[in-house]
């Protein structure tokens, strides 16, 4: 049995991770250096925050807009 984890795992792994920790992680191997700094990992790590801040909006909007329309028909202003 390989008792290494594969790279591309890794990149899985670290691309599901916040920048903050990535830039710790850059000291840990030269391969995770390599990866973390390569053009195509952060333009993959870039789509996919991105994709997760417009989600995360997404639900604060709502969770804001359900917060009015309760608060509005707990004090009798609806219905």
């Amino acid at each position: 049995m390989n008792k290494y984890i594969p790279l591309h795992l890794i990149t899985e792994i670290l691309l599901k991770l916040p920048v903050k920790s990535l830039l710790k992680f850059k000291c840990t191997l030269k391969s995770w250096l390599s990866v973390i700094s390569s053009r195509q990992f952060i333009k993959s790590h870039l789509e996919n925050h991105a994709w997760l801040n417009n989600r995360r909006l997404l639900m604060l909007d709502d969770y804001e807009t359900l917060k009015t329309l309760l608060s509005q028909l707990l004090s009798g202003r609806i219905g």
